[in-house]
């Protein structure tokens, strides 16, 4: 490609599925399916917050759990928020529609907005962090060390660009989830698979390193989520959280997994 018609890419766009394949893309798909702004809004926000705050929710190694002086809870906080259970395929299919059939529940409930948050958030890694074995079967990275290994290679997990197929899939399955109705009957998202099947098909896409085609996939997203959420806004979702509510609800959850 002609260094002139290289696609200008966006520095400041972060390129980790754990921006754009929570907060962003819960925002375009709770559009989608009709959810009310605000709620929209705050379920997005509290989607986000496990990989926001590292200290308090991040599945770490655990090694952040242990920093911030939650390690006790490390195992719960990386195999059900995070999806690190190391499961082979049939496992990962469990838990795919565990979380789909969870958030479902909640919506129809009047769930608080937290807890759908955190529904979504297991339910997006429920699908990202997993890889292909060498029988094509897709599996689940394991607790402690999730994709950590993986991402010292270069190999990048949450890079929705490497991996645009599967998800596609979550987001058919978190429309579903959210309002009840199939993906495939809906205009609007057929708007966003033909917006997204347009830029994996572009040029400046096919033609671009791993980095330029993520940084292109990221841009589209952030994009189309027209996102205005802030730092101070992520500080006030966080304020309203009880560290101990949320660490019930995840023990609760595993218990309806074993």
């Amino acid at each position: 490609m002609d260094e002139r018609e290289k696609h200008p890419l966006p520095q400041s766009f972060q390129t980790e599925w754990y921006e754009t394949g929570h907060i962003n893309t819960t925002l375009i798909i709770a559009d989608l399916a009709g959810v009310e702004s605000q709620l929209a809004r705050e379920i997005a926000i509290y989607c986000q917050m496990p990989d926001y705050y590292k200290l308090t929710y991040s599945a770490g190694t655990p090694l952040w759990a242990w920093i911030g002086g939650k390690g006790k809870d490390a195992e719960v906080i990386s195999k059900i928020l995070h999806g690190f259970h190391g499961g082979g395929q049939a496992e990962v299919a469990r838990r795919q529609r565990f979380f789909r059939d969870l958030v479902r529940d909640q919506m129809k409930a009047g769930e608080a907005p937290w807890k759908i948050g955190f529904a979504v958030h297991a339910f997006g890694d429920s699908y990202a962090h997993t890889y292909l074995d060498d029988a094509a079967q897709r599996c689940a990275y394991g607790y402690p060390i999730g994709h950590g290994l993986d991402f010292l290679a270069c190999v990048k997990p949450d890079h929705i660009s490497q991996h645009p197929r599967l998800y596609l899939d979550y987001c058919a399955a978190l429309f579903w989830a959210l309002c009840g109705e199939a993906a495939e009957d809906s205009v609007e998202f057929a708007g966003f698979r033909g917006g997204f099947d347009a830029v994996l098909g572009h040029r400046f896409f096919k033609d671009g390193s791993h980095g330029e085609q993520e940084s292109i996939v990221t841009g589209y997203i952030i994009g189309t989520s027209r996102d205005t959420t802030t730092h101070a806004d992520m500080a006030e979702a966080m304020a309203r959280l009880d560290y101990d509510a949320v660490i019930g609800f995840l023990e609760a959850l595993a218990e309806r997994l074993e």
